[in-house]
């Protein structure tokens, strides 16, 4: 998929050191569920893992670049959570820091769930951002997300604050960017 200084391709093996790279940034780590520190092993099984879930159409992986030749500068997911009901996912994204402030995520979402709503029958996505992260509560704006709700999620043994934002795909203006 390709937009405005954009362009998505899917996850592939080769992106071993793109989820290497990201388990070693400290803002990653933070506000994901991107494990810390993988070696090439872990990386390569944990991309095993996530195309088993994309044979069983349970997430479709995107990796992040400004254009075809440049190296990819993150990832970007629907994850479908409940198989019984596929008119819902859950869109994730991250960026290395080179890829930070260039509007990627935000164009990246909006290139994502264009093509979702066109081409299957998801029709509601949900987006959590841990409190205080602010970036990511700009994407969700930008991309029109709705403030739905304030909800616990419990990582590692820890209870985490997670606004959840929703998106419906029948609002009008749910591909538009905001100026």
């Amino acid at each position: 998929m390709a937009g405005e200084a954009l362009f998505l391709r899917r996850l592939a093996i080769e992106d071993v050191e793109l989820l290497i790279e990201a388990s070693r940034d400290t803002e990653i780590i933070r506000w994901t569920r991107m494990p810390e520190n993988l070696d090439h092993a872990t990386a390569t099984a944990l991309l095993a893992h996530w195309r088993d879930r994309l044979a069983a159409g349970l997430v479709r992986q995107y990796v992040i670049a400004p254009d075809p030749a440049s190296a990819p500068v993150g990832l970007t997911s629907l994850v479908l959570q409940d198989a019984k009901d596929p008119w819902c996912a859950d869109v994730v994204y991250w960026l290395l820091p080179r890829g930070r402030r260039l509007g990627l995520a935000t164009r990246a979402v909006q290139l994502l769930l264009q093509w979702a709503f066109a081409t299957t029958d998801l029709r509601r996505v949900a987006l959590y951002t841990l409190e205080g992260n602010g970036p990511s509560e700009r994407v969700a704006q930008r991309c029109h997300f709705q403030f739905d709700q304030l909800v616990d999620d419990t990582r590692e043994g820890r209870v985490l604050r997670l606004n959840r934002w929703t998106l419906e795909a029948d609002r009008p203006d749910r591909h538009q960017a905001r100026k």
